[in-house]
């Protein structure tokens, strides 16, 4: 019984680690809409003014102190930051401490005017992080894919030219 105790706190203690301090990627660009590790793709590229951030398990109180300071530093790390896209296909759930914490983030970085972005965000974890936003912000901020969300950065903003009329004499 003792063995069997210890080998349940033992695997507690692994488990909150894991959650705790999950695996995380800084994305580049291998070709047109593929997204892949930097560390682990050599031919992968960062999109430049863009930081591309992966975090690989449900972010909620417990690790998204980490996050932040993650997305904080990497944020830092970039001379002329446009966007951050969080590609959350492996953020299965957020907690309200995540959400607070990523509404508090999105409003430090739009200080700086740098844009976030939420892509692959499965349907669960996007219900509950409408409870951090109102659904019109949140939507300014999904998209599907982190291809979709980097295409948005480096569109060109549409510019109103004035088309002059012509003087009737």
């Amino acid at each position: 019984m003792e063995g069997i105790g210890i080998g349940m706190a033992y695997s507690f203690i692994l488990l909150a680690r894991f959650l705790s301090m999950p695996a995380d990627a800084v994305l580049g660009r291998t070709v047109p809409n593929e997204f892949h590790d930097l560390a682990h793709h050599p031919e992968a590229k960062p999109v430049p003014g863009v930081v591309i951030y992966r975090f690989a398990v449900p972010l909620f109180f417990m690790n998204c102190t980490q996050f932040r300071r993650r997305v904080e530093a990497l944020a830092d790390a970039e001379a002329k930051l446009s966007a951050v896209v969080i590609d959350a296909v492996a953020i299965g759930g957020v907690d309200l401490a995540a959400c607070e914490l990523l509404v508090e983030l999105q409003a430090q970085l739009a200080e700086r005017g740098v844009r976030l972005l939420i892509a692959n965000m499965r349907t669960h974890a996007r219900a509950q992080l409408a409870r951090g936003w109102p659904e019109s912000t949140l939507m300014n901020l999904h998209y599907p894919s982190v291809g979709a969300a980097v295409a948005s950065v480096e569109a060109p903003v549409p510019v109103e030219v004035a088309v002059p009329r012509p003087v009737s004499g």
